[in-house]
């Protein structure tokens, strides 16, 4: 199956993880070069969520290197080169906590 932006001015897409939820869902989360993070429902093909939503501006402000998600519970954690590491709560899309680094995060 393929998943993601169709048009040909998508972003460079990065890091890539799988993850079975809690709930049952699988889940593809796939890191960019926007400073986003896209989250796809695996079996439905569908975007579930991204850090574009992020009603605070909370989202990376720079190049997203790397993801990935707790085994059982509803969180993951984003790396950047805007020096920051990210836990995020993956149904909400809200970062939960920020914790900043000396150099870019990889």
């Amino acid at each position: 199956r393929s998943l993601g932006i169709e048009d040909k001015t998508s972003p460079g897409l990065y890091a890539a993880a799988f993850a079975k939820t809690p709930n049952e869902t699988h889940l593809l989360g796939v890191t960019s070069s926007n400073h986003h993070v896209y989250l796809y429902d695996v079996i439905e093909g569908d975007l579930k969520g991204s850090s574009e939503q992020t009603k605070d501006a909370s989202h990376h402000t720079d190049e997203v290197n790397g993801l990935d998600f707790h085994f059982e519970q509803k969180v993951m954690v984003t790396v950047s080169d805007d020096k920051l590491a990210k836990i995020w709560d993956i149904e909400k899309m809200e970062v939960l906590r920020n914790l900043q680094h000396e150099k870019e995060v990889y």
